[in-house]
């Protein structure tokens, strides 16, 4: 069957080398080690990798690499094998460059000694594609390459996580929604590498992230900046405080939640919640809402949990915390302004009715008072 991948005939050719994959991938001739059985296996695989860097047609040199899974990689090992993927890096189709640079990468954890010095001008020549390369699509393509790359060579990037990351930070700012979606993958796979090594590195990250989040221009790069928000916390341990430092992060998933119509956003948004953890309320109930940082809607947004937790903090004042809690965001809301007398009043009646306890919410009163003021 092997004889026909050089057919005139591309649909043959398909045909052969996808047969010929999936006949070794279940039989146990992969897995044995005798001389014969390695040589019948490296005959196989040396067509097959001619076929998938020299086939005239791109589709059947993107099958035969795809097709080449984890359990062909103790064959793939071989030197002369690492030297026909490494070929196919330079593909013109990027597709073909992906699936090569994933299986070059699984590779290292077989034969480091002949892969790691050629990867590692691979990933310079990335970087140094990402920094100076003022081409849109050169540069997401070299972005979404390096992240493949990190997922697959741990061992390699490990020592150069800082150095990678203080390329990928300028850059993360582009205004192309492709480019900036590609490298905020790669931090969050950096993440996975770095771990706590990144943590030094949270301040500068985060704001990036917030910016993402509020960006409603690419869906894009809100799901990416999700996905990476929630990598870099559950591998840094950068937990709970992501709550204290930005008042507004739990506004933006909670308006995530609400108005995102894609089940996935809304399945990553909580996912995210749930790697973040939860709020002490007794944290935020010796918090002096006046210290909070942020103005307009991150105040709005701190005093909003504030209130939350502090009716999850007692358990009678649970019920009167969310009647208050909407009262208010009606209260916010200029477009309810004919309801707002009404509101008013049921405030009154509800502090007549609490009496002392009212004083908990006295804040909450006070500073919308003074937003209206200002208004």
């Amino acid at each position: 069957m092997i004889n026909y991948v050089e057919d005139d005939n591309p649909e043959v050719r398909k045909a052969a080398a996808l047969s010929s994959c999936q006949l070794f991938i279940k039989d146990p001739i992969v897995y044995q080690t005798s001389n014969h059985a390695i040589q019948v296996v490296s005959q196989v695989l040396e067509k097959l990798l001619t076929v998938g860097i020299t086939d005239p047609d791109p589709s059947i040199r993107l099958l035969v690499l795809s097709a080449l899974d984890e359990k062909f990689d103790r064959h793939l090992a071989q030197a002369r094998n690492i030297r026909t993927l490494f070929i196919a890096l330079n593909d013109e189709v990027f597709q073909i460059r992906e699936v090569a640079i994933s299986i070059i990468g699984r590779l290292t954890a077989y034969n480091p000694g002949h892969v790691m010095p050629s990867l590692r001008k691979t990933m310079i020549q990335l970087l140094t594609e990402l920094e100076y390369s003022t081409v849109n699509r050169n540069k997401e393509e070299a972005a979404r390459l390096l992240g493949l790359l990190i997922s697959n060579a741990k061992g390699l990037v490990k020592p150069y996580v800082e150095a990678v990351l203080k390329v990928l930070l300028p850059k993360a700012h582009d205004p192309n929604a492709g480019v900036a979606s590609a490298i905020l993958g790669c931090i969050g796979e950096l993440a996975k590498v770095g771990g706590e090594d990144l943590h030094p590195y949270v301040k500068q990250l985060m704001p990036l992230i917030l910016e993402t989040l509020q960006d409603q221009s690419s869906s894009v790069k809100r799901d990416t900046s999700l996905r990476t928000l929630g990598e870099l916390a559950s591998n840094s341990g950068y937990v709970i405080q992501p709550y204290l430092d930005f008042p507004n992060l739990f506004e933006l998933f909670i308006g995530i939640l609400k108005s995102e119509q894609a089940t996935v956003t809304r399945r990553e948004t909580v996912k995210v919640m749930g790697i973040l953890g939860a709020l002490d309320p007794y944290k935020y109930q010796t918090t002096d809402n006046d210290k909070v940082p942020g103005s307009g809607d991150q105040r709005d947004a701190a005093v909003d949990i504030s209130m939350l937790m502090i009716g999850m903090g007692n358990t009678e004042e649970y019920y009167p915390t969310v009647v208050m809690g909407a009262l208010m965001q009606i209260l916010k809301d200029p477009s309810l302004t004919t309801h707002h007398t009404a509101v008013i009043q049921s405030i009154m009646s509800m502090y007549k009715a609490l009496g002392l306890k009212c004083v908990s919410f006295l804040p909450e009163v006070r500073y919308l008072s003074f937003r209206a003021n200002d208004r």
